[in-house]
């Protein structure tokens, strides 16, 4: 396949909330090993679905973890800018074009994504950037900063000169 053919795009996926929610499934099962620690090695014995309490939330955590790092949460393609949200990432994502973009800002203090539409003067889209790491938005705010240069270079080279 020819280098200008292959599909480059850029992809930040919810990595830092990934941690945490893995972190809160082990905490969870750790105390439904507790709880069945003390079912086995205790005289007077609580119900053994106090074993089960716990695990529940800890396979729900689990399942969380592994969702946050099979989908991205953000995808930088050729086409436009394709945001996947929190629930069912992979069937309510959003594809915005790179033609419905008139401007990209990325702000440190909240970290915020701001797309100003072209068809709207007061469109904006809004997008929190606290799900990635710091270096993260550093890198996505160089990619759209880079973005935006070559649109101007090429809508520059467009323009005939009377």
């Amino acid at each position: 396949m020819p280098k200008s053919d292959q599909i480059i795009e850029l992809r930040f996926t919810r990595s830092r909330q990934a941690v945490v929610m893995m972190a809160w499934g082990v905490a969870f099962w750790l105390i439904s090993v507790a709880f069945m620690a003390t079912y086995y090695h205790n005289f007077h014995r609580q119900a053994w679905w106090w074993i089960v309490v716990p695990a529940v939330p800890a396979l729900v955590f689990c399942w969380l973890a592994w969702n946050h790092l099979r989908h991205p949460y953000l995808v930088l393609t050729r086409v436009g800018l394709e945001i996947y949200p929190f629930f069912l990432p992979a069937r309510n994502m959003h594809l915005v074009l790179w033609q419905q973009i008139a401007r990209a800002d990325v702000s440190t203090t909240p970290p915020l994504l701001t797309l100003t539409r072209a068809d709207q003067e007061d469109g904006k889209i809004f997008i929190t950037l606290a799900p990635l790491q710091p270096r993260q938005r550093q890198l996505l705010a160089r990619a759209l900063e880079g973005v935006q240069e070559m649109r101007e270079k090429v809508s520059a080279e467009k323009v005939p000169v009377p």
